[in-house]
């Protein structure tokens, strides 16, 4: 895994979603998010399987 700041969430101006400030404060401490690189440590941290069109 890489360390890493994301502003994915952040472009949509939504302070109300989950998840817009969850890096502010690791942030202001020096400290970044591991990111998954590989399918197993994408599966490692996998919270749910989607696949377009099956819901």
């Amino acid at each position: 895994m890489i360390p890493l700041l994301s502003s994915f969430k952040h472009g949509t101006g939504e302070a109300s979603l989950a998840g817009y400030n969850d890096q502010a404060e690791l942030f202001a401490k020096g400290g970044y998010k591991p990111i998954a690189m590989t399918l197993e440590e994408v599966l490692e941290v996998a919270t749910e399987d989607y696949a377009p069109g099956a819901r």
